[in-house]
């Protein structure tokens, strides 16, 4: 599955790490982890990213205008976040959304049925 590249588009470095090393080990390429909009933007638009995951709140931005061009190009993400479905704009309440206090294999969980 290294062909398989998961964007990481996470601010907090400790959070970054680990979801990226959890996500090699199970044998996925990573792009990134980037902690910006404008960066996550940028590898998307080099075409080599199969699925992602984003944190929505990055430092003094959100992660809404990555969620759109993702979904723009069918790309499937998810919400790795403290917020709450509730929370969300009502376009993206549909997508999977995972607590940071969750077990990082629930992201691996997703990941895989996105790309099964």
């Amino acid at each position: 599955m290294p062909d398989v590249r998961i964007l990481i588009v996470e601010d907090e470095f400790l959070i970054a790490a680990d979801l990226a090393r959890t996500l090699r080990n199970e044998g996925y390429g990573i792009a990134g982890p980037v902690a910006s909009v404008s960066e996550a933007l940028m590898l998307i638009d080099e075409g080599a990213v199969n699925a992602a995951v984003l944190d929505i709140h990055l430092n003094n931005e959100h992660s809404y205008p990555v969620a759109d061009q993702l979904a723009h190009h069918r790309i499937p993400f998810l919400f790795l976040t403290c917020y709450a479905e509730a929370d969300l704009p009502e376009r993206f309440r549909d997508r999977p959304l995972i607590s940071k206090l969750a077990d990082v294999q629930a992201v691996v969980v997703v990941l895989q049925t996105f790309l099964a």
